[in-house]
């Protein structure tokens, strides 16, 4: 574990900034990510959800909001609850990669 990049993107994420992790579609012709931004909700520091879009909306440069598919946001107090979230998706925080960074549209 790369402990100089976790703290560097938990430092973005309470910056206000998006981490972002490309994920299996959830449906045909979409492109899907796990989002993690920091929670508006004082009693979280963080907020995860799935994020769906329309490979040609990205593709075309079309204003996609409105029209993509999300989950409901799952909040979380700490870095470790984040982590052990991850954990279910054999995933970790220092794969995510910062939104600008990705052809993820918003």
């Amino acid at each position: 574990m790369d402990k100089k990049r976790k703290i560097k993107l938990v430092n973005h994420l309470h910056n206000g900034n998006l981490l972002i992790y490309e994920i299996t579609p959830l449906k045909e012709g979409y492109r899907t990510w796990l989002v993690i931004k920091q929670s508006e909700d004082p009693k979280y520091s963080f907020k995860i959800r799935k994020e769906s879009f329309s490979i040609d909306d990205i593709a075309n440069d079309y204003d996609v909001i409105g029209k993509h598919e999300f989950s409901d946001y799952m909040f979380l107090s700490t870095i470790e609850d984040v982590d052990n979230f991850l954990h279910d998706y054999n995933l970790t925080l220092e794969e995510f990669i910062e939104s600008w960074n990705t052809d993820y549209p918003l």
